[in-house]
């Protein structure tokens, strides 16, 4: 799949987002996503994100990640994990 974000972009992305967190994060199987703040608020810690095509980031506990990888599947176009 192509995407518009470029290697660079994914670079600044994930720097952003390990800087500030992402988008969203991944809270329950239920497939509720809560902004990071509220999300930590809560004890949910995300340990991988994922990136869709436009940007948008969406955090998630290994835990949650199968339920995480069948939100928007086939839209996500890179991954990395973080370290606490």
């Amino acid at each position: 799949m192509t995407h518009p974000l470029t290697e660079e972009d994914l670079a600044v992305l994930e720097a952003l987002v390990r800087a500030k967190g992402p988008t969203r994060v991944l809270t329950d199987k239920d497939g509720t996503a809560l902004s990071p703040i509220r999300a930590a608020r809560l004890g949910v810690i995300p340990e991988l994100v994922l990136v869709r095509a436009d940007g948008w980031t969406l955090g998630t506990p290994v835990w949650l990640e199968a339920t995480a990888r069948k939100l928007w599947a086939g839209s996500w176009v890179h991954e990395f994990t973080l370290t606490h």
